[in-house]
């Protein structure tokens, strides 16, 4: 699938390149299909290279001033054994100017695999990956002091590294001792004591007996139910939540494992965390890894085919609007802190983390 750009004059998005040269058979026949325009034999810098259908603007994409050259996007999974199709592993990875590929994996192991080879093939390319979970990266403030002590660092090192270091044998097969729940039941004894029932973790199948199936009340004292940016996004549930749909916990205990794995093995010495790392900036190494919600591209969710599996439209979506925004030159705006005089709060840095996308109120 070719990602292409609005019509700059009408924001149109039917839109399709100028073939320059002679066409060669396979040119002539997408010639033929209308699918692009022949600009003739001769070319120069400041050629048009691409054509609006809407209203016949002839335009060229932006060049230059881009944040980033290719931009990979996941849609992450907690099942507890292989799966593929819908609530399975999605990944999506495109370029400016040109086609966007989506493939589907059974097993996280898998993923992180294909995304680590992903990343290799670009980085032999000039140009910068970003690199995007659909899960949350951090806690609440205060959470990770109270879950791992004896970790040094600031808390969302903490917690990835404490997450690294408790999340083990997920590889998704039967009966190996992985169990998620179990792990959120210590961190919650660990927090707030009740035999792992008193929170801050909950949601669970009936099967289950390591945490309260239901909001526990009252909830453990000092600690929010939501970060800062998930209070600016409606519709985001708590990263407590475990189980039942829309939850997104478990999505971020068996993930966030898995970024730390690429952020701190795979790719040390030429990768860094947004917000953590780079603070409200693109940063500056060659791949960033970044949080962010479907509910960015929400409209082109609701609006796709009811064949079309939701969590593979999800990923798309979100590399066209990666590419249009950098097109636009706007997408580094969407890495920056953008409120009115007020700069963030230390814990959105040090340990909440935020969603790509999402402007603060």
């Amino acid at each position: 699938m070719l990602i292409k750009p609005r019509c700059p004059k009408c924001y149109g998005e039917n839109t399709f390149p100028i073939l320059y040269g002679y066409p060669s058979p396979k040119g002539m026949e997408v010639i033929r299909r209308g699918e692009v325009e022949l600009g003739g034999c001769e070319v120069d810098e400041n050629a048009p290279d691409w054509k609006c259908n809407a209203c016949g603007n002839q335009f060229r994409r932006r060049q230059g001033q881009r944040a980033f050259s290719f931009y990979i996007m996941v849609d992450w999974s907690a099942s507890s054994k292989p799966n593929k199709g819908k609530n399975s592993i999605w990944i999506a990875i495109g370029r400016a100017g040109g086609h966007l590929f989506v493939s589907n994996v059974s097993t996280r192991d898998k993923a992180v695999r294909r995304i680590e080879q992903l990343v290799k093939g670009c980085l032999r390319y000039t140009g910068r990956v970003l690199v995007g979970f659909d899960f949350a990266f951090g806690f609440p403030d205060g959470f990770s002091e109270k879950a791992w002590p004896g970790i040094p660092g600031k808390g969302w090192e903490k917690s990835w590294k404490g997450l690294m270091a408790e999340v083990k044998d997920d590889n998704q097969v039967k009966d190996n001792g992985f169990d998620r729940f179990a792990i959120a039941a210590k961190m919650n004894e660990r927090v707030a004591g009740g035999g792992g029932k008193s929170g801050p973790f909950w949601g669970c199948p009936v099967k289950s007996n390591w945490i309260s199936p239901r909001k526990p009340n009252p909830f453990p004292p000092n600690l929010e139910r939501l970060r800062v940016t998930e209070s600016k996004m409606p519709g985001v549930q708590e990263t407590w939540k475990l189980f039942a749909p829309g939850s997104v916990g478990s999505q971020t205990l068996v993930g966030i494992p898995r970024v730390a794995d690429l952020r701190f093995n795979r790719f040390r010495e030429n990768s860094e965390v947004w917000p953590f790392e780079t603070g409200f900036t693109t940063g500056n190494k060659k791949v960033v890894f970044a949080e962010i919600w479907p509910g960015t591209v929400g409209d082109a969710v609701r609006t796709a085919p009811i064949n079309q599996i939701r969590d593979a439209v999800q990923v798309q979506a979100m590399v066209e609007w990666c590419v249009r925004k950098d097109d636009e030159g706007k997408l580094a705006n969407e890495f920056e802190w953008r409120s009115s005089g007020e700069p963030p709060k230390k814990s959105v840095l040090d340990e909440e983390g935020w969603i790509l996308g999402c402007t603060p109120l």
